[in-house]
């Protein structure tokens, strides 16, 4: 199932408890390019290099005995990638409403002007 949903003008997305669990553990910090901005450090967004191990611990997902050699499954890596991929959206959100929470928000399909969505 998708998190998005798109309609004639609209963008739907469901920020969900998994998605503010990563929030809490991504690693922000500085970028000093041009004139320099906050930025999630991209080898390790949630504090190490093996972010489908930090996915799935930070949220209680089965994780493989490496010492078996065993390893992911493409529907575990294919679940991680996506909920990754949507942070980027859970971030322009909270940051466009001013808070993190759990629900459904609207944005403009051109300018992503994000709000919570009243059904």
């Amino acid at each position: 199932m998708t998190t998005f949903k798109i309609t004639e003008n609209h963008i739907k997305f469901k920020i969900t408890e998994n998605h503010i669990k990563l929030l809490k553990h991504m690693w922000v910090g500085w970028n000093s390019m041009e004139f320099g901005a906050p930025s999630i450090d991209p080898k390790r967004p949630y504090g190490n290099s093996d972010v489908y191990y930090d996915i799935s611990r930070i949220l209680n997902l089965p994780i493989p005995d490496y010492d078996e050699d065993e390893e992911f499954s493409d529907e575990q890596k294919e679940y991680m990638d996506r909920i990754h991929l949507e942070m980027e959206t859970v971030l322009q959100i909270g940051i466009k409403v001013g808070y993190f929470k759990p629900g459904t928000y609207i944005g403009n399909k051109y300018d992503k002007d994000w709000e919570k969505w009243k059904n």
